[in-house]
């Protein structure tokens, strides 16, 4: 940069070519192969989430004579719902994010056995100045440790919060048999979708088996 601005001295590799000149051509071409390299590495995340996602469900499956709810009960020893705490001023990006915005909300929440009422998850909103959030539904290939049914719970959720919490339901893509399937999941996704409080969809494909270039896709 020096040299282009007050020097203006001549590369000795290239007489006849400023330094400047020099600099901004390997400039462009550490622009272009970045460029290229992020393409490239956007190829292969697509090309790794068609051929990984089948064989993450598959490693899904329950080995013979191992019972969900044990490892369910196992993987879920000792957890408890957190106490109460009062909320805490926020801190100094938070204050700023709700000057700015007018609130902060939490896109992204699902069932825990940390909030096991909306009650609770209304008060942990609280004490992190989160003004709304979203709640999630997923139909895993394990069934749900929180509730029998995903959908009604979220929807539950929602409604008792007060205009907190609104929903986005979702439907399971994780059985052996979508041809067998498809009828009751649809119909479960088109139902838990006029639900109040519920504002959307949740698809997750690496969890629930579901390919984004599949049949089940088209069909949702």
């Amino acid at each position: 940069y020096m040299s282009c601005r007050s020097t203006r001295r001549v590369d000795l590799l290239h007489p006849n070519i400023p330094t400047c000149h020099v600099l901004n051509r390997t400039q462009d071409i550490v622009s272009s192969a970045m460029s290229y390299l992020l393409a490239a590495s956007t190829v292969i995340a697509l090309i790794a989430l068609a051929v990984i996602s089948p064989a993450a469900c598959d490693a899904q499956e329950v080995p013979p004579g191992m019972d969900l709810g044990d490892i369910d009960s196992e993987m879920l020893e000792g957890f408890r719902p957190p106490p109460a705490t009062p909320p805490v001023p926020p801190s100094a990006v938070v204050q700023s994010a709700i000057d700015t915005c007018g609130e902060v909300i939490d896109a992204h929440l699902h069932e825990s056995l940390f909030f096991p009422t909306s009650d609770s998850l209304v008060a942990e909103m609280d004490r992190a100045s989160v003004s709304r959030g979203v709640l999630l539904a997923v139909y895993g290939a394990k069934p749900s440790p929180f509730s029998d049914d995903p959908n009604t719970s979220v929807q539950q959720f929602s409604e008792d919060s007060g205009g907190r919490v609104y929903g986005l339901v979702s439907l399971n893509t994780t059985g052996s048999n979508w041809t067998k399937d498809r009828d009751a999941e649809l119909d479960r996704l088109a139902t838990s979708l006029e639900m109040p409080a519920v504002v959307g969809a949740k698809l997750a494909p690496p969890h629930t088996c579901l390919e984004l270039g599949s049949e089940t896709m088209r069909d949702i």
